[in-house]
């Protein structure tokens, strides 16, 4: 507490604020309402999920100001991928592998080490130098560049 007052006309940025614990929000959230009104420090939330806060009563009269004002033309505008869910006729996984290797670059994000081991192997059988297995029971290794 005696260094408070040095977040006084400061900057406070908090990232992927959704992940903060329920059990404290509230007090947490009072605590920035206090010293942005008190103290005029700026508070700046980011999350890619942004959680509406303004809805709890502890920052319902709150002025709010959003940095972006039109986040759904902005996302549009940032595209760089497209989504598609290819549900009927469910593919096997080797139909998935397949039909992912006929792209220049392509990421498939499986459910267990082993359908990644399986895709990994399916296309390292096409070219050993361009397939990459990511896993957090793995280590890295250099490998050539496509």
């Amino acid at each position: 507490m005696r260094k408070v007052h040095r977040l006084a006309n400061a900057v406070v940025i908090l990232d992927e604020v959704q992940a903060l614990p329920l059990r404290v929000l509230v007090p947490i959230l009072n605590a920035l309402r206090v010293l942005s009104e008190q103290f005029g420090t700026t508070v700046l939330l980011t999350s890619a999920t942004q959680p509406t806060f303004e809805h709890l009563q502890v920052w319902q009269d709150l002025n709010v100001t959003e940095v972006v004002a039109d986040p759904v033309t902005l996302f549009k505008q940032l595209r760089r991928v497209e989504y598609e869910w290819w549900l009927e006729p469910k593919p096997t996984l080797a139909e998935v592998a397949e039909s992912a290797a006929e792209y220049e670059q392509v990421l498939v994000v499986v459910n267990t080490i082993a359908d990644a081991r399986a895709v990994y192997r399916d296309w390292a059988a096409r070219d050993p130098d361009c397939a990459w297995h990511l896993s957090t029971r793995m280590c890295a290794r250099t490998v050539a560049k496509c």
